[in-house]
């Protein structure tokens, strides 16, 4: 496991596996640094110390390496908490939470908002999904869709590494 930005290699192993085993886990990773994953299997003949002393050839080990495997990903941050209600109107919403603290990369939020009453939500013409740099949102509901309705409102952030957006 590698960081792609620098190439830093954060873990190296080799690790024995059964047949059909097909996960591995690393912790401790940082959040929005995307690191690159390199996989390859390795054939080995199987034999014991003590079985290469009796082999015909003692020195000579069987092994086999596949191409190397590649591929990236990105640890998303930890989702902002708090998410409090600071006002309420007839036909809008203003909303705040707290940011992540768990990374340093450039970050939008998603505010998604979706009517718990499924005819309420056909009603809404535009859909209501914004985006926003701040932690404090004032959503405005189209007249049509009327007050006194539930809302399900969920916040999320979409950082930018390297060009590509992750959420």
């Amino acid at each position: 496991l590698k960081t792609k930005i620098d190439n830093k290699i954060v873990k190296e192993e080799v690790k024995p596996s059964k047949l059909g085993s097909k996960s591995l886990l690393f912790d401790n990773l940082k959040s929005t640094t995307e690191y690159i994953v390199a996989i390859a299997t390795l054939c080995m003949d199987g034999l014991t110390t003590l079985d290469r002393r009796h082999s015909p050839n003692p020195q000579k080990v069987l092994e086999a390496q596949s191409d190397f495997v590649e591929t990236a990903f990105v640890p998303l941050p930890k989702p902002p908490t708090n998410l409090t209600l600071e006002a309420s109107q007839a036909t809008s919403l203003k909303i705040k939470w707290d940011h992540p603290t768990d990374f340093d990369a450039p970050h939008k939020y998603n505010i998604t908002v979706n009517a718990v009453n499924p005819e309420v939500q056909a009603k809404m013409t535009e859909e209501m999904v914004k985006e926003t740099e701040s932690n404090i949102f004032t959503l405005k509901f189209p007249e049509i869709v009327g007050t006194g309705e539930p809302y399900e409102i969920s916040v999320g952030t979409v950082v930018n590494v390297d060009g590509k957006f992750y959420h």
